[in-house]
């Protein structure tokens, strides 16, 4: 999606608001109306504390955009390490 138009590392960008059209849905602005909801976000929560599946749904005239999270259990978190990439080459 786009970023918040007042967010301020956009202030140099060489960068215009579209308006949106009326009466055209807005997937960017329906997001960020959720990201500054508490209400909602604290709902999001509830479900994922409950071990249930959060979707956020939105679309445009061209496709829908679906968010969805749910809450996971990893096993032996403390045995994972980090493996460095294998160089495909090694200069000599």
């Amino acid at each position: 999606m786009d970023p918040d138009p007042g967010t301020w590392w956009l202030r140099n960008a060489p960068l215009r608001e579209v308006p949106a059209a009326l009466g055209k849905p807005d997937p960017a602005a329906a997001l960020r109306q959720w990201r500054r909801s508490w209400p909602r976000q604290e709902e999001a929560l509830s479900l994922l504390v409950r071990d249930e599946l959060f979707t956020f749904v939105t679309y445009d005239e061209t496709a829908y955009y679906w968010l969805s999270a749910r809450t996971t259990q990893v096993a032996f978190l403390d045995q994972w390490r980090y493996d460095p990439p294998i160089p495909a080459y090694q200069a000599a």
